[in-house]
């Protein structure tokens, strides 16, 4: 497996809403096409996000045609594939019944890969795969781990604290998405997926009405995220 650089310093920020409130009162049926930027349908595109109803390889994806139909209670689905920017579809905002279009964009994007005579900082074990360039101003937490996985922090103290990234590895740590409650959340959001030698990668951004920042890396089984 390659070694992933990731080279930026995070932000860190707390969860400030249940996730349940955040959930639809009703599940909301909503079907429709994706196509790429010429308008030809993508097929295989995953339908995700689906408020915890399935596991990371259960969502249900487009046909040969684009086309899916979902339902589900929550507010934000987001469609994904590797090679793509990732598109939004706010379940909330569809009440006319009528079949929702929605444009996946390729993209350029690569992820940095490491040299393998370089210095980094990451977790010991566990599968990591996530590399960090050590940097004076940037404090290693000390690795601590639970049975199925390992986690380390790396920050900078501000004039609010301590502030940086969450790094977990492990079987059981995550599905390498985002939170859902994040993206349901944000008022922005741009992902990319990207997919290297067979390992799928989601870099998602976000920002909520009150301003506040947060990004996940993840692959099944490893996130970094603030």
């Amino acid at each position: 497996m390659r070694i992933f650089g990731l080279g930026v310093l995070f932000a860190a920020h707390v969860f400030a809403q249940g996730y349940a409130d955040l959930l639809l009162p009703e599940p909301r049926s909503v079907a429709g096409v994706v196509v790429d930027q010429d308008g030809d349908p993508v097929e295989g595109a995953q339908i995700g996000d689906l408020a915890g109803q399935r596991g990371p390889f259960e969502d249900p994806t487009t046909d040969s045609r684009g086309r899916f139909e979902v339902t589900t209670k929550a507010p934000v689905v987001v469609i994904r594939k590797p090679g793509y920017a990732s598109a939004v579809l706010r379940v909330r905002d569809e009440d006319t019944g009528e079949p929702v279009r929605l444009v996946l964009s390729a993209t350029e994007r690569t992820l940095p890969i490491c040299s393998e005579t370089g210095t980094y900082e990451s977790l010991g074990g566990w599968g990591a795969s996530f590399r960090f360039v050590p940097r004076p101003e940037i404090k290693v937490g000390k690795q601590g781990q639970d049975v199925d996985y390992g986690f380390r922090s790396y920050f900078v103290d501000t004039s609010k604290g301590e502030s940086g990234i969450a790094h977990g590895s492990g079987p059981m740590w995550s599905s390498g998405e985002p939170v859902d409650s994040d993206v349901w959340k944000s008022v922005t959001l741009e992902e990319y997926v990207f997919e290297v030698e067979g390992v799928r990668i989601v870099d998602s951004r976000g920002e909520w009405a009150d301003g506040t920042r947060w990004r996940t890396i993840g692959m099944f089984g490893e996130t970094a995220s603030y």
